[in-house]
This record gives structure tokens, sequence and C-alpha cells, in this order.
């Protein structure tokens, strides 16, 4: 076995896959910067309120459901600690929203990533999103039944 070989084609291969995420990921990081510096994503949220509702949560939810839907966990973290800070969501809500956040982050990113080491994109995606809206569907009815 040419170990030579095998150490070239695994960097290559690597180099590869790198480049073409940093060809993907950084734009969209960009973007995500420009609409939120602009005040752009909030009003975008506000139109795409039955996100919120589709994850059994409060329209004041939307943008961080959003945020963390499209451009990671990190991202929907850093909007939603800034929700709770100025109050738009109650302590038991942001707890359940990233809990949403959590379990379906990064509806994009993620499934690109997965994408291009070959998995089919949109079995990636609607499989995550159809799994945390029956999580949360449940924590609904559970909640319900509590009250």
């Amino acid at each position: 076995m040419d170990w030579n070989a095998v150490l070239i084609e695994g960097l290559t291969g690597s180099a590869d896959i790198l480049i073409r995420m940093a060809l993907i990921l950084v734009p969209l990081i960009i973007a995500m910067e420009m609409l939120r510096e602009s005040g752009l994503m909030e009003k975008v949220s506000n139109k795409l309120s039955f996100v919120a509702w589709f994850f059994s949560r409060e329209k004041e939810a939307t943008l961080p459901i959003l945020v963390g839907g499209l451009f990671g966990l990190t991202n929907g973290a850093g909007v939603l600690l800034e929700h709770r800070k100025e109050n738009f969501l109650s302590e038991k809500e942001n707890m359940q929203v990233a809990e949403v956040v959590a379990l379906n982050h990064g509806w994009v990113e993620d499934t690109i990533i997965f994408s291009i080491i070959g998995a089919n994109f949109f079995i990636i995606l609607l499989t995550r999103i159809i799994f945390a809206a029956a999580v949360q569907k449940i924590d609904a009815l559970l909640e319900k039944i509590g009250k």
C-alpha cells in the first residue's frame, strides 16, 4: 500500500471540500450580517411569523427561529440572547425557542454541507424540519395537558 498516495488523496479531497464549503458559507454569513445590520431581517421575520406558529411558538420567536434555522446554532443563539435581554420573550418561551433552534438549526448551512458530501439535500432538509416540528407539537400538547 502506497501511504504517500493515500495521504495526498486525503489532503486533496479535504482541501476540495473545504474550498467548496467556504465558497458557500462565507457569502451566507456576509449576507446574514448585512440583513441584520440593515434591519431588514426583523421586517422579514414579521411577515414570516407563521414559522413560529408552525413550531407552536409565539410570534416574537420568529426571528430567532429563522436565524437559527437559516444561519446556524451560534447565530440563532445570539439573536435569542438579544431577544431575551430586550424582554421580547419570557424565560419559559426563551427555553422553548432555544429547544427549537437546537433541534432545527442550520437548514441551509448544514444541509448544504451534507449534500456536498453526497446526501440528498431535500430528504435531509425535510426530515430535520418535520422532526423539529413534531417535537414542538408534542411539547405544546404536553404543556396544555399539564395546565
